[in-house]
């Protein structure tokens, strides 16, 4: 009897423990983790000297790591270099360091926590196995030409020689640092490597000086291959369009007909496609013509062509806008017809001015005097092409709310062949401000905050030169200003620089 009353408790004892098992409860733990993890110490210590050569690097956080070896690289690269992760650490095993040498751990911006979370920046720290370690910095920003910050882009230090001193990689804004420099002048190169190792985008700008804080790398897209043509299609009897496969950089075009140049040569959208006009064809010509895109990639074009067409019995058209009501939200505002045209503007208020930008296209610039609710009709009054077909058309305007101010730069330095640029933050247009008598800077921008980009002209392209990575050429030196500007609408936001 006794022995049954023991097996029976022992089943309720069994049962009570499975019963607590499938308890049912939410999960213990706290709100979900979404801070990047902290260096809380290394060893050796930043900056620390006499390091002895059979060390082991040693990073711990304050978190856990997602082991991913790509993460951390030194430069100099130590011989047989081994990354370990351990927990909250991360270890460092190599066969020796060399005496006498600065070297440089950089942890990636991708190393992340188990959550995902990544350190976003690359975090970097320096020891020496000799007395000395160099402390020059250098430090700024990579941008694409479009003035887009770059991230992840390698950013290296290079000597006179073109050899490597230091290296970094660039933040999620586009932000770097190069520490631990020599004090002599060094070259800054950028490069974007796609995921098949190949080279995407270079920049390079030359005789940086350590301590230099703010200056810009732009990237340009890698671009060895020239355009090349799509078609020539015949638009009248006198008028054809070229098509290409990019953009290209109309000062270096050239065109000829049987020898003769167009009387006009015009784009519409962008400059992958060209218009040519010329006075007079014969029914059967050559044409022949040279292009180059931006990256200074050429090529040519050597082909007959039988003109078929009628002559031109249409007068010009609008194209942009494509409504006849225009609301102004921007300083100034072009308008482009299908063929080149003269015409009589009226309607045109004092506070608006016209310029011609090019054959087919006049741009109106509005001051930022103008009022809220102003509301003009433009009429373009015999509005011909060159073959005598005319009309008339108009556009209206309206301008609903405040919308623009002024950015105004005061340099007190030399600004020969000085251009500076403003970048909305917003919106991302690009801005170009004009050049006084006085050496000062200004222009009409849309409020908001801006971004002030300065660099040399060298070229007289009126943009910023990257460089060109073989063969190796350096791009043109450009600085960042050192704060973000707020620009009120009705106000003069004035800086100097």
């Amino acid at each position: 009897m006794l022995y049954l009353r023991n097996i029976l408790a022992l089943i309720v004892l069994v049962a009570l423990i499975l019963a607590g098992c499938a308890k049912i409860a939410k999960p213990p733990g706290g709100p979900i983790d979404k801070r990047p993890p902290k260096v809380v110490e290394t060893y050796p210590n930043d900056l620390a000297t006499n390091v002895p050569l059979d060390s082991i690097i040693v990073i711990r956080f304050d978190e856990r790591i997602k082991p991913d070896p790509k993460a951390i690289r030194i430069f100099p690269t130590p011989k047989g270099m081994k990354v370990k992760f351990k927990r909250k650490s991360i270890l460092i095993y190599h066969s020796g360091l060399k005496a006498n040498t600065t070297y440089i751990v950089h942890i990636m911006p991708d190393l992340s926590d188990l959550h995902g979370n990544k350190i976003g920046r690359t975090i970097t720290f320096a020891f020496s196995t000799g007395e000395t370690i160099e402390k020059g910095i250098i430090s700024g920003f990579v941008f694409d030409e479009k003035l887009n910050p770059v991230s992840g882009a390698l950013v290296y230090a290079l000597s006179d020689s073109l050899s490597t001193i230091m290296f970094t990689v660039s933040g999620t804004h586009g932000e770097f640092k190069i520490g631990y420099l020599p004090r002599d002048s060094v070259i800054i190169v950028a490069k974007v490597i796609g995921k098949d190792s190949a080279l995407v985008s270079f920049g390079a700008i030359g005789s940086v000086v350590p301590d230099l804080e703010r200056i810009a790398v732009i990237v340009a897209k890698f671009d060895t291959t020239p355009p090349s043509i799509r078609s020539v299609d015949l638009a009248d009897r006198y008028t054809f369009a070229l098509r290409f496969s990019e953009c290209l950089d109309l000062k270096a075009f050239s065109l000829a007909a049987n020898g003769i140049k167009p009387s006009d040569l015009w784009t519409i959208t962008d400059s992958s496609v060209v218009f040519a006009r010329f006075d007079s064809l014969p029914q059967k010509f050559m044409i022949s013509a040279k292009f180059c895109d931006k990256f200074g990639n050429c090529s040519s074009l050597s082909r007959e062509v039988i003109d078929t067409m009628p002559p031109d019995t249409l007068p010009p058209r609008i194209v942009l806008p494509k409504k006849k009501t225009a609301g102004i939200v921007e300083p100034d505002f072009a308008i482009v017809f299908d063929e080149p045209t003269v015409m009589k503007i009226s309607g045109l208020p004092g506070s608006v001015r016209a310029e011609k930008i090019s054959p087919n296209a006049i741009r109106f610039i509005f001051s930022p005097d103008i009022r809220v609710g102003e509301r003009f009709i433009l009429h373009f009054d015999s509005l011909c092409d060159d073959y005598g077909n005319c009309t008339s058309d108009s556009v209206e305007f309206v301008y609903a709310q405040r919308l623009f101010g002024e950015i105004r730069v005061k340099c007190p330095s030399d600004t020969y062949k000085i251009l500076i640029f403003a970048k909305n933050v917003e919106n991302k247009r690009i801005y170009r401000l004009n050049r006084s008598n006085d050496g000062s800077f200004s222009g009409v921008v849309v409020k908001g905050r801006y971004i002030l980009i300065r660099f040399r002209d060298e070229d007289g392209n009126g943009r910023v030169t990257a460089g060109k990575y073989s063969p190796f050429v350096l791009g043109e030196f450009t600085k960042v200003f050192d704060d973000t500007i707020s620009v009120r609408a009705g106000w003069t936001t004035e800086v100097s620089w």
